[in-house]
């Protein structure tokens, strides 16, 4: 039975759009996931969108949030996918059923409690976090502290209730065990994701990017962090799911498509050249071998002056001389979204160009 890994995008969408810059003219490629990347990059208008995930799962959860943005009010929107309240959701999702495939009633019909309980929190990945937020963290940092960190007004503000509430024994030590390889690879996230990582010591390197995310960038405005630490949206929702761009992509959603399969076989297949594609962290499984071929097969496939961006997360890959000679190096770029990324758990940005 296929399993949600992610309900929700991890990834700070308004950085990848600045960093592609989709228009009219582009054909995008993308990696479906929570649905959060592709529902962005709708909002930019691309002559065409293809969203892909090797998790079947992951395609049957972007189609019903696609269907149901078409379907109901904002309102109802919101509270159908777990953002806001609902009294019934599952009486909401029979609503919908007409609009999609046999293959994904059937898929849902058998998860109306993942349903019932709001679809953006189902995925394997936001259950841990959720668990972290609402059991854990209230055990090490006050709820006082949770509090003034996510109304913190500033970076001064920020940096002096961090050393007030969080920087003590239990936090770092919390951090150090819950994220983890083994901890993590168990019940957060693929143990695949573990394998090619040369951080020895998963757990710290973490605490140390939540310590950038608690201080270095504003909290008030992360929905990101708001979600880790509290299991739910208060003041901050994702911005694809802001009323502005949500109007703006579900009237796009016909210029989308939603597949499921390896990346490297739609790069492989296609008829025409992208012009923009978002990677999210694919690379954290691939060994230097696997990524160097990967390479070699989409750099015939990108357009000239095409952008490809993708986060590193515990692996970091060299870029081939092959890489380098077709491709400039958009480091200045990448260095800036990154140091101001909401999501702050990633260790680094790459933003590249087609010569």
């Amino acid at each position: 039975m296929s399993r949600i890994s992610y309900s929700q995008t991890w990834e700070d969408t308004d950085n990848l759009r600045q960093a592609l810059k989709v228009d009219e003219r582009s054909r995008v490629l993308t990696v479906t996931s929570g649905g959060g990347a592709a529902f962005s990059l709708l909002c930019d208008n691309p002559q065409s969108l293809t969203s892909v995930d090797c998790n079947i799962a992951q395609t049957h959860l972007a189609m019903l949030i696609s269907q149901a943005a078409i379907f109901f009010s904002y309102e109802n929107f919101l509270s159908f996918i777990g953002i806001t309240d609902s009294p019934n959701r599952v009486c909401q999702f029979n609503k919908i059923l007409p609009l999609l495939t046999p293959e994904s009633i059937n898929f849902w019909e058998k998860r109306q409690k993942i349903i019932n309980k709001g679809i953006i929190h189902c995925g394997k990945l936001e259950r841990y976090f959720r668990f972290f937020g609402s059991r854990l963290l209230p055990h090490v940092v006050s709820q006082q502290g949770i509090k003034e960190i996510l109304q913190a007004k500033s970076l001064e503000g920020q940096k002096a209730i961090y050393e007030k509430y969080w920087d003590n024994r239990g936090w770092n030590t919390l951090m150090r065990i819950f994220f983890g390889k083994s901890i993590f690879a168990l019940f957060g996230r693929d143990a695949k994701y573990f394998t090619q990582s040369n951080i020895e010591n998963t757990g710290r390197e973490y605490k140390n990017r939540a310590a950038k995310g608690l201080t270095l960038i504003p909290t008030s405005s992360n929905w990101i962090l708001e979600y880790i630490l509290t299991g739910r949206y208060r003041k901050n929702i994702p911005p694809y799911y802001n009323f502005k761009q949500w109007s703006l992509w579900r009237k796009r959603l016909n210029k989308c498509s939603f597949i499921t399969d390896k990346i490297s076989t739609i790069i492989k297949q296609s008829q025409e050249k992208f012009t923009h594609v978002h990677l999210s962290d694919i690379f954290e499984q691939f060994t230097q071998k696997e990524f160097d071929n990967f390479w070699h097969r989409m750099i015939p496939q990108i357009k000239k002056r095409g952008r490809v961006c993708y986060w590193n997360n515990l692996t970091n890959h060299r870029l081939n001389l092959e890489i380098t000679r077709n491709f400039n190096d958009e480091k200045s770029l990448a260095r800036r979204l990154w140091e101001k990324d909401r999501a702050f758990f990633y260790g680094g940005f790459t933003l590249l160009e087609k010569r």
